[in-house]
């Protein structure tokens, strides 16, 4: 993967796709809404909701678009997310009423 290839959180809307040129290797986590992965050449779409984690592959145009808004972490498939788990998390009532209640039912 090139270096200078966009990597982090990235916030995405519909229309405004975030092109990603020789991207393999690259790893695409949904952070927030509903994302749509197209890939030049392959049969089929890739779409991810909060949580899901897609790895490119190939090293062909990849675009990657929210279906309304939303958002992305992009790193290296091999490297470590430190704290991505808590950012989705924090985008997510649910799981974090989800977490209370086992805090709540630990005590």
């Amino acid at each position: 993967m090139p270096r200078d290839q966009p990597q982090g959180e990235i916030e995405l809307f519909t229309n405004q796709p975030l092109r990603l040129n020789k991207a393999g290797g690259l790893g695409v986590t949904c952070i927030s809404g509903t994302i749509w992965i197209t890939v030049a050449n392959e049969p089929g779409d890739i779409f991810l909701r909060t949580g899901q984690r897609y790895v490119l592959t190939s090293n062909k145009l990849a675009l990657v678009e929210a279906i309304g808004s939303g958002s992305v972490y992009l790193r290296p498939a091999g490297e470590r997310w430190p704290g991505l788990l808590a950012r989705i998390v924090n985008h997510r009532t649910q799981l974090s009423a989800l977490l209370r209640l086992f805090a709540d039912s630990r005590n």
